[in-house]
């Protein structure tokens, strides 16, 4: 089976990193900062839960620190997920919605899946029409993503949950033994 796998908030904690730039600028009594926030206040996405503004500066300064996606948190069970994964013989491309604003967005992003997935280039996508990947399952977190890969290809598509993807479409799997579960399931329908 082919899996398209995305990574932000997937398997790498982008989230909680914009988190802790946002929090950090809160503390530090940026007008922009509202009031603090934890994960659990992200029910709709991170522009809607911070502001336009102060998304938009907590991005900036994320993506101002040359080594930010190096440097981002890998999801825990992530690394057993994807080796689970390819044991049970599926192909995995990884693709991510790059953001072409911020130069280095790109060779972070590879280089990140080669040191923490072992990941080939021929095996990278960066894409943000997740639906022109002729994938047989979705794994993602977005609403976005998983609603047009739902509407748009009729193939299945696991919702990793995170508070913001409660109405989204796709199959809810709370974790990545869970996410395992499915595909088994879906692998001999």
């Amino acid at each position: 089976m082919l899996i398209n796998m995305d990574i932000d908030d997937t398997l790498a904690d982008f989230s909680g990193y914009i988190l802790k730039v946002y929090n950090y600028n809160f503390d530090k009594g940026n007008r922009l900062y509202k009031k603090r926030l934890s994960k659990n206040d992200l029910t709709s996405d991170l522009e809607t839960a911070m502001g336009k503004e102060a998304f938009e500066d907590a991005f900036y300064n994320c993506m101002a620190d040359e080594l930010a996606i190096l440097n981002l948190d890998i999801i825990s069970g992530a690394k057993e997920f994807i080796s689970a994964l390819k044991i049970a013989g599926h192909r995995i491309l990884f693709t991510t919605a790059p953001s072409f604003k911020y130069k280095c967005w790109v060779d972070q992003r590879r280089e990140w899946l080669i040191e923490n997935f072992n990941c080939e280039d021929k095996n990278m996508c960066f894409v943000h029409d997740k639906n022109l990947i002729k994938a047989d399952i979705l794994i993602d977190d977005r609403p976005k993503y998983l609603n047009a890969w739902a509407d748009g290809t009729g193939k299945p598509c696991i919702r990793m949950c995170q508070p913001w993807n409660k109405d989204a479409s796709g199959i809810l799997a709370n974790n990545f033994d869970e996410a395992l579960s499915i595909i088994d399931q879906i692998k001999f329908k």
